[in-house]
């Protein structure tokens, strides 16, 4: 779960433009265990601070599919991105594989 973490936070960071500093701030991490859990250097429990960014990561899948079916509903001619619902799919499966 932890390089999965890394990879996935990496990615939502490239994507969504946000800086280490902000993550932390939306996770009450500090900005020091965010950089080094990136870099695969934290000291700390990687375990318990993989699970909390993943949650931060889960939380912001949910908002993006709310913004998303909300645009849809709104205006028909808008049309969701691929990558959207591959998320998603990802997210309902873990969610099975979890269940």
């Amino acid at each position: 779960m932890i390089e999965q973490a890394r990879a996935e936070l990496a990615e939502f960071m490239e994507r969504s433009g946000k800086s280490q500093a902000q993550i932390a701030r939306e996770t009450s991490l500090s900005t020091a265990t965010v950089s080094q859990f990136l870099n695969g250097t934290y000291t700390g429990d990687n375990e318990k601070t993989a699970a909390a960014l993943m949650k931060y990561l889960d939380e912001k899948l949910w908002e993006a599919a709310a913004i998303e079916l909300r645009a849809m509903q709104a205006y028909p001619e808008f049309k969701p991105r691929e990558i959207f619902y591959s998320e998603l799919i990802e997210m309902f499966k873990k969610i099975k594989e979890e269940g």
